[in-house]
């Protein structure tokens, strides 16, 4: 509802361009999260710390850095937190403080890693 208001379409029109986008595989279909959803790094994903994926996760995460203090993760320390089937409040409790949890969740569902 909130989108159709935003964007002024109606709900047909939404429904038709959300059906293209994932038809395309431009767009994915995901559950609302909340704290208690677990979730857990999907299976074959190379976690190895040289991994293509370990350093996209790098680039990534230079590039969407925030401005504060901080250092970056790494990317075993990510795949750590959400290894053995964790709930999302569990996942964030083991990644240090400041970090931008929402951003990193949104990341690794995008890549297919979670």
């Amino acid at each position: 509802d909130e989108l159709m208001v935003r964007l002024a379409l109606p709900l047909g029109t939404l429904q038709r361009v959300a059906q293209h986008l994932v038809y395309w595989r431009k767009a994915r279909v995901v559950e609302v999260f909340q704290r208690d959803t677990y979730v857990a790094v999907a299976p074959g994903i190379d976690t190895d710390p040289g991994s293509l994926v370990a350093a996209r996760f790098q680039e990534w995460q230079r590039q969407n850095r925030s401005k504060g203090p901080g250092a970056l993760l790494t990317f075993s320390e990510v795949i750590s937190a959400f290894s053995g089937g964790r709930t999302l409040q569990s996942a964030s409790d083991h990644l240090r403080k400041g970090v931008e949890f929402q951003k990193v969740l949104e990341w690794l569902f995008a890549e297919g890693i979670l």
